[in-house]
């Protein structure tokens, strides 16, 4: 089965934005018989549940490191 994963976090800090749009991808792409994963960190005010009620998430330690945001798509 083909995969697509999602990077994304969201916080009280980054806001959630970028984490509402990458879901509104996932799901059109969960039409299509592809494994979905979200893979975030877990920052205070995260939304990992809301995400775990559709999606399977993989979570990582938070770090304090300098704010990015990365979307990895990987098909294939």
């Amino acid at each position: 089965m083909n995969s697509v994963v999602f990077r994304v976090d969201s916080s009280l800090e980054i806001g959630t934005g970028h984490l509402y749009r990458c879901l509104n991808l996932a799901r059109s792409f969960s039409s299509s018989n592809l494994k979905i994963v979200f893979v975030c960190r877990n920052h205070n005010g995260n939304l990992i549940d809301l995400i775990k009620n559709e999606f399977q998430v993989l979570t990582l330690a938070e770090k304090k490191l300098k704010k990015v945001r990365i979307i990895l798509i990987c098909i294939g």
